[in-house]
């Protein structure tokens, strides 16, 4: 299916191409990476209506089968499957395409990017205090962490900060999906969504 994934970040807009090339897969013509900027506490109606305006003119020129949202779960109380179900059903009203579905980054993206341990390892010029995170990742789901993004702030070199989009690209350009999808359930129903063998079937566990 030709799909665009929306999201609403320009971390994720920069970086997520990188690791989405290794998530190809025969039956995945063409995975598109679209910015729609707005709020993730946002009411899902508001939020629905932001993507479409942005996703459905590209959906007519692209000929696309399928979109994709991906919005941060943030530090709301909601369960993200509830989050998700509301968003997908408010994009239904919106959106004119064939397929849709929403996936809720819990809690942001930052939790996706230190989900590969190894991949910060070699990025050594830019992280070399990554005990704390080795650490989290012994824990079965890095989603529950609270502030993945203090943890990448306090594992770059000492006197340095953590640079949001540049360091994502570098992150992304070394880490594999599936290795990360290991300590992320919520990366894990992305690579479902996205029709990734390994989690053709579930996602509530690592493959394997």
């Amino acid at each position: 299916m030709k799909t665009a994934i929306v999201v609403d970040g320009e971390a994720e807009y920069k970086s997520l191409p990188l690791i989405l090339k290794r998530c190809s897969h025969q039956g995945l013509r063409t995975v598109l990476v679209l910015k729609c900027p707005g709020h993730p506490k946002s009411n899902p109606q508001r939020i629905a209506h932001a993507i479409a305006r942005k996703a459905n003119p590209v959906v007519r020129v692209k000929r696309l089968d399928r979109i994709i949202a991906l919005i941060d779960l943030e530090d709301l109380s909601q369960r993200a499957s509830e989050r998700a179900r509301q968003l997908e059903e408010a994009l239904r009203g919106e959106l004119n395409v064939e397929s849709i579905d929403v996936v809720v980054k819990d809690k942001k993206y930052e939790n996706w990017l230190i989900a590969d341990v190894d991949a910060l390892r070699q990025l050594p010029s830019r992280f070399t205090r990554i005990d704390t995170i080795a650490r989290e990742l012994r824990k079965p789901n890095v989603d529950l962490i609270t502030d993945a993004s203090d943890l990448l702030h306090r594992a770059v070199e000492p006197n340095k900060a953590y640079r949001k989009i540049d360091d994502a690209k570098m992150i992304c350009s070394t880490a594999d999906p599936l290795r990360a999808a290991r300590h992320s359930r919520s990366l894990r129903r992305l690579l479902r969504v996205l029709g990734v063998p390994q989690y053709t079937n579930q996602s509530c566990r690592p493959h394997g």
